[in-house]
């Protein structure tokens, strides 16, 4: 169906119902449509699955930004704006009438790709500070998140492969 990239990593999604990029800077080959935002801060994909709908947020660290990761794993400016994403793509869903606006159930995650592999303790510390950012979002309807690295996404969606390039 469709092979998309964001940040050097790429994903197939040939097996997926639908490919949404929500994101004008993703891009994407194949069967995909684009939620055409330009406005609103927002995830970069939204894909339908069997399961449900998984939404989709990339960052990937490289030697340039070594650093960078561990800052970002602790700090909560960087909760709240993973928080926006969120908000925001729901909000521009909504603004559309769009009626997966909020869909359920939906898997909402956040990849997050270090140079050298994913710290356990770190992961977990990005999470807990996520959660406590979106907590009210997420507790009526019943969204579930995670933060992987690309190593846990393959695992976790063995459907939808991904890779760094």
């Amino acid at each position: 169906m469709a092979v998309c990239n964001e940040s050097k990593i790429e994903f197939n999604f040939d097996t997926a119902i639908r490919v949404y990029t929500h994101d004008l800077k993703c891009s994407c080959t194949g069967n995909y449509r684009s939620d055409g935002n330009s406005l609103w801060p927002g995830i970069d994909f939204r894909v339908l699955d069997h399961v449900g709908w998984i939404w989709l947020e990339v960052k990937n660290w490289r030697v340039s930004a070594h650093n960078e990761y561990p800052r970002k794993m602790k700090s909560e400016t960087f909760a709240r704006e993973m928080r926006e994403k969120f908000l925001g793509t729901d909000a521009f869903l909504a603004s559309k009438r769009d009626p997966d606006a909020l869909p359920r159930p939906l898997m909402l995650i956040f990849l997050f790709q270090p140079q050298h592999g994913a710290d356990p303790a770190l992961k977990g510390a990005a999470q807990q500070l996520i959660r406590n950012q979106i907590h009210n979002a997420l507790t009526p309807l019943n969204i579930k998140f995670a933060v992987l690295d690309v190593a846990d996404w393959n695992r976790k969606f063995p459907d939808y492969p991904a890779r760094q390039i």
